[in-house]
């Protein structure tokens, strides 16, 4: 059993750190051998399995294994690397949802970890990210209405010009002034979302640290 070991771990410590097609491979043609280890043997390779299909971007893939690995680091409070690899582990989730543009677990998890760590950067990155990407949302349904009625505009100014000649279509010159202004709109509003993404991170992250100095004081 020991020799099995010894000879899992000196095969996969000669696939270089990066290598993580390599890895990706490793662990599904060995699983089976990976299955007799200790049980921590066990998580550890599978840790460096999900990392690596992650860094390839095989984000519903890291969905469908990363669950069990959290709930087994949270349990025995293990790291298998430095830092944090519970926080590691979930914010690896939170951002595999949301490369799978599923917003709203991203931002879920998101919001749990900047309330664990309210300074952290990285952790309120994902979590602009996510308001970023609601309210992108918004901007586009908007877009699509606006691109609409430019057209219609268009088409309409189109068929006056054909119909009266541009000396006689004073529409067409109001037609125009409408469509700039509504180009200006669009841009504007783009920025304006960008702004209320970073305020309600702003906020969010307030209200986190307000929670916490409360309970301290209480405490």
């Amino acid at each position: 059993m020991a020799s099995a070991q010894n000879n899992i771990f000196k095969l996969y410590s000669q696939i270089e750190p990066n290598d993580y097609l390599r890895k990706i491979k490793f662990y599904e043609e060995k699983t089976n051998q990976i299955f007799q280890l200790e049980i921590e043997q066990q998580y550890f390779l599978k840790y460096e399995f999900v990392k690596a299909l992650f860094d390839l971007g095989r984000y519903e893939k890291v969905l469908g294994e990363i669950d069990d690995l959290i709930e087994y680091v949270f349990l025995n409070k293990t790291n298998f690397s430095a830092g944090d690899n519970f926080e590691e582990l979930v914010f690896i989730k939170g951002a595999a949802h949301y490369d799978l543009q599923k917003i709203d677990a991203a931002l879920n998890i998101a919001q749990q970890l900047v309330s664990m760590k309210p300074h952290n950067s990285l952790y309120q990155q994902l979590l602009l990210k996510c308001y970023h990407s609601q309210l992108k949302e918004k901007f586009t349904n908007m877009r699509l209405s606006a691109i609409l009625a430019i057209l219609t505009s268009a088409t309409i100014s189109g068929i006056v010009l054909l119909k009266n000649g541009l000396a006689q279509s004073p529409y067409i010159n109001f037609s125009i002034g409408i469509n700039i202004l509504v180009l200006i709109a669009l841009v504007t509003t783009y920025f304006v979302f960008s702004i209320l993404a970073h305020l309600k991170l702003k906020q969010y992250v307030k209200s986190v640290i307000y929670k916490k100095d409360y309970k301290g004081r209480i405490n």
